[in-house]
């Protein structure tokens, strides 16, 4: 049958087996038993955080079991702050690219300008474009929301089990 196990009077089996009356446990439910536990590093992984800032919150602890993409922890940090100055700098940057490279189109089209202005106007435009969206990846890669001031937080990148709290 799919529900018993059968074992044979006299198997070697029989040496690691305890039959007993079946009762409430009490508040011990393992044996101790010495051995060393050692973690496989091909399946940890160790979180750590890019700049420099202070720790605003635990959402684990340990011997916590996590999910992929599930915080962790919260950091507040000044570079941050830069990130955002960063972004913000970019973006005034980009609008007066564009209004430049309107003012020189206009400017081109009535032939009071050679066209390798245009060509310059153009380039710089899309340099402030790529800034302003190299200075949102940055951020977006910190996990900073966007009412956050300088606090970001940092996701389990696997699923598994907090066995560890170094700092």
């Amino acid at each position: 049958s799919a529900t018993t196990i059968a074992v044979r009077p006299g198997a070697p089996q029989w040496t690691f087996l305890k039959v007993t009356s079946v009762g409430a446990v009490g508040m011990h439910f393992t044996d101790s038993v010495p051995a060393r536990i050692t973690i496989d590093d091909t399946l940890a992984s160790r979180v750590g955080v890019p700049v420099s800032g202070r720790v605003t919150g635990v959402m684990v602890e340990l011997g916590d079991t996590v999910r992929a993409g599930q915080p962790l922890f919260s950091v507040s940090s000044p570079e941050v702050a830069q990130l955002r100055t960063e972004r913000e700098q970019a973006t005034v940057e980009l609008d007066a690219a564009k209004v430049n490279l309107q003012r020189v189109e206009a400017t081109v089209a009535s032939r009071a300008l050679p066209v390798k202005e245009l060509q310059a106007a153009q380039q710089r435009s899309r340099n402030a474009q790529l800034a302003v969206e190299l200075a949102d990846r940055k951020l977006a890669a910190f996990k900073v929301a966007p009412g956050a001031d300088h606090e970001f937080v940092i996701q389990s990148p696997r699923s598994g089990v907090a066995v560890a709290k170094i700092g």
